[in-house]
């Protein structure tokens, strides 16, 4: 009936982290994270000062995980994609930009 023969101590759980995803080459970016798609253009909140674009991931389990992204600049196509960590009470900021474009 149960799965504990007695009582047992364990770890707490870890706290989740966030990631969050920021560009200055405009709104228009899709980006998938672990295959989910999470934003594209009015998901995206400007910074009035700064003229940047971000967005940030709803909280998340500590780990490793897959992104991709797709956004248009001017006449071209830019795209990203790689790993990123996520860490317990943390907040990842990540660029993206020309120089780190694939």
């Amino acid at each position: 009936m149960y799965d504990l023969a007695e009582a047992t101590v364990v770890d707490k759980p870890l706290n989740s982290g966030q990631v969050c995803f920021w560009s200055n080459v405009g709104s228009s970016i899709h980006i998938w994270f672990n295959e989910e798609k999470k934003g594209k253009g009015k998901e995206f909140e400007k910074n009035k000062e700064t003229k940047e674009y971000s967005i940030t991931t709803d909280f998340i389990k500590p780990g490793f995980y897959f992104f991709k992204a797709k956004g248009v600049k001017g006449i071209g196509m830019m795209e990203w994609e790689g790993t990123v960590e996520v860490k317990e009470d943390f907040v990842l900021k990540f660029e993206l930009n020309k120089k780190n474009s694939k």
